[in-house]
């Protein structure tokens, strides 16, 4: 069965599904670091902004890397509360961190939900980084050895769960322009 979209519908209204482990259907509502900069302009337009403030927005988290609305300094401050009080950004939290002689550090961070997850941070030679990303929480594997695999899969990352761990990795080592991409094997 189809059924027509409102007029109003916009691609943020659209809920992020990702499974839960006890439906497998849970829905979390979607957050800025979830749409793209295109999407980020439609967002401003539904909102009865010009589109360049989407744009403001998308170079504010994506290239300046603000923590929070506030910093967004080219936008109004009363734009600024109005869309704090939108869900905004995936809030991460680093819970533990835990260096290596080689100069990586590995991040467990606590998810908007209590989640944990691992986010590493990798040097190179090049003075960057490789950043090795978590894409779930759990892992379906059932490895013996493994904390991780031994827990089972608890569910998916959102789009912006996996954006923020690269906006706090990049926070916690800042002039870090260029970092690789990687995602942890977990299943």
């Amino acid at each position: 069965m189809v059924t027509e979209l409102p007029p109003n519908f916009s691609q943020r209204d659209k809920p992020v599904k990702t499974p839960d482990s006890r439906s497998g259907n849970a829905v979390l509502p979607q957050t800025l670091t979830d749409l793209s900069p295109e999407e980020l302009e439609d967002f401003a337009l539904d909102e009865g902004q010009p589109a360049y403030r989407g744009r403001q927005l998308a170079r504010a988290l994506y290239v300046q890397n603000v923590a929070t609305l506030d910093e967004v300094t080219v936008l109004p401050q009363a734009l600024r509360e109005r869309w704090s009080r939108h869900p905004g950004l995936a809030p991460l939290q680093v819970v533990a961190s835990e260096s290596t002689a080689g100069g990586s550090t590995k991040h467990l961070i606590a998810l908007a939900d209590g989640a944990r997850i691992e986010a590493v941070a990798i040097p190179r030679e090049d003075a960057n980084f490789t950043y090795c990303l978590s894409s779930q929480v759990g892992c379906r594997m059932g490895c013996v050895f493994c904390a991780t695999g031994r827990m089972g899969i608890i569910r998916q990352l959102s789009t912006a769960e996996i954006v923020e761990q690269v906006r706090l990795l990049s926070r916690l080592n800042p002039g870090r322009s260029k970092p690789n991409l990687v995602f942890m094997g977990m299943g």
